[in-house]
């Protein structure tokens, strides 16, 4: 069953497209008229209904806990309201609705140079000693250099970020190495604390070994806690909605969506 909002009304359709009903408002009573079997005639009463009238905590309710906005807009239509047509419908605030629609809160920030994903455990770091990394993809359209997804790296102090297009996630070892040579050659300090998740593409028989022989501290986050790389996760949102924006706006290929970062 589907419907549609027409100027007279709303029309009922089944699923072979065939019209079975029509409801409309007719001197604040709800008026149904449906046909069985017949397809296409009306003018069958089905039924008349007043407005529901009842307290804004039972209006909220029963109709499935929504905003006072919504119950507002039942009211102006003639369908519901708490006694007196023409005062606007006001909710109470709900527990229920805080505790269903609550949103995991962010991991508190210890200082602007913690060097910890968790905590701020280690001392201040300077630049190019403390690097966030975590990929994005893999998308449906692969670019012109064949890439189907990207890595990123964040440095925590400076901010400098550089991303780098990936065909695989194995890729991550390589350029993971390569950019730790590539910060540590122009910053002139050693990476001392690597960030990531428990991802195979960073937990493996390549790169643990490296950091160990480097010395450096690899730190992971905890499954499904994203906002613990926040940083990095801010950066993805940010940077894709621009490459989304710039693709719908100028209209090139979208194979060309390595490239719109840069």
């Amino acid at each position: 069953m589907s419907f549609t909002n027409t100027a007279r009304g709303i029309d009922f359709w089944n699923r072979s497209g065939h019209l079975v009903g029509h409801a409309r408002i007719n001197n604040g009573k709800i008026i149904v008229e449906a046909s069985w079997p017949a397809p296409q005639t009306l003018g069958v009463l089905a039924l008349t209904a007043s407005p529901l009238v009842a307290d804004p905590v039972t209006l909220h309710e029963r109709f499935g806990h929504a905003e006072g906005k919504r119950l507002d807009g039942l009211r102006v239509a003639g369908l519901a309201h708490t006694g007196d047509p023409l005062k606007v419908i006001k909710v109470p605030p709900c527990n229920t609705c805080l505790l269903g629609k609550a949103a995991k809160p962010r991991v508190p920030q210890v200082s602007d140079n913690a060097a910890s994903c968790v905590d701020g455990n280690h001392p201040t770091l300077k630049v190019g000693k403390k690097l966030l990394s975590d990929l994005f993809g893999p998308v449906s359209v692969r670019s012109l250099a064949q890439a189907t997804g990207l890595y990123g790296s964040l440095d925590q102090t400076s901010g400098r970020v550089w991303v780098l297009g990936i065909s695989k996630k194995t890729d991550a070892k390589d350029k993971t190495r390569s950019l730790i040579a590539l910060v540590e050659r122009q910053s002139g300090n050693l990476v001392k604390v690597f960030c990531s998740d428990k991802g195979g593409e960073y937990i493996n028989g390549e790169l643990t070994p490296f950091f160990l022989q480097k010395g450096i501290v690899h730190e992971t986050s905890a499954a499904y806690a994203h906002e613990q790389m926040g940083d990095m996760e801010r950066f993805w949102r940010a940077l894709l909605n621009s490459v989304r924006t710039v693709l719908i706006h100028s209209g090139l290929p979208l194979f060309l969506w390595e490239f719109l970062w840069e």
